[in-house]
């Protein structure tokens, strides 16, 4: 794989990460770029220790829940350097199955950062459910779609990635504060 223009980013596709990175790129005028989703912060920082890809994409601090400890963490002792930010202002979703009634639903399945920024919004409306860390928003929606998720699983991700996997929306902005902002970084190895 040529990866001259080959940005990897944290996160499933719809995830925020893969809006940021779209966004970067642009900022950047990287022109015939490739964007590949990598899932986890550890996961971009393979790829660009593997040769995969020149740029990764991460999400490094949340203005509800604080910093990213996962990209934290694979960042520390790597020799990069940060090309640019993007600041996203973040919204989520909740989904559920087709046909599942409301009353069904259980456990709330995502990101542990997205968990984090609706948790009192979460208590209210689905007081008692579970919650279910997963690696990414974005792979929440699709793990429900292809039933890897049970369908008394209710998902937060970005409105894109619910209507992509045909979910239905059960609530939008569920965020605590309207002031819900992440910043993303774009990386590559120092030379």
């Amino acid at each position: 794989m040529n990866n001259n223009q080959t940005i990897g980013y944290q996160g499933d596709q719809y995830s925020n990460s893969m809006e940021a990175a779209a966004r970067m790129a642009k900022k950047l005028s990287l022109s015939d770029v490739t964007l590949l989703p990598l899932i986890s912060s550890q996961g971009v920082v393979n790829a660009l220790l593997g040769g995969t890809i020149k740029f990764g994409v991460m999400a490094v601090e949340n203005t509800l829940a604080g910093t990213v400890i996962e990209t934290e963490k694979a960042l520390s002792g790597l020799r990069h350097e940060t090309l640019c930010t993007e600041q996203i202002h973040i919204h989520h979703c909740l989904f559920k199955l087709p046909d599942t009634d409301d009353g069904s639903i259980t456990v709330v399945a995502s990101h542990i950062q997205a968990l984090s920024q609706c948790e009192k919004n979460l208590n209210l409306l689905l007081p008692g459910s579970r919650r279910l860390e997963l690696k990414d928003t974005a792979i929440g929606a699709r793990y429900l779609r292809e039933g890897k998720l049970p369908a008394s699983t209710a998902v937060l991700c970005r409105r894109d990635a619910g209507e992509a996997y045909r979910l239905t929306m059960m609530a939008e902005n569920v965020e605590d504060s309207d002031r819900n902002f992440t910043t993303f970084c774009l990386v590559k190895l120092r030379e």
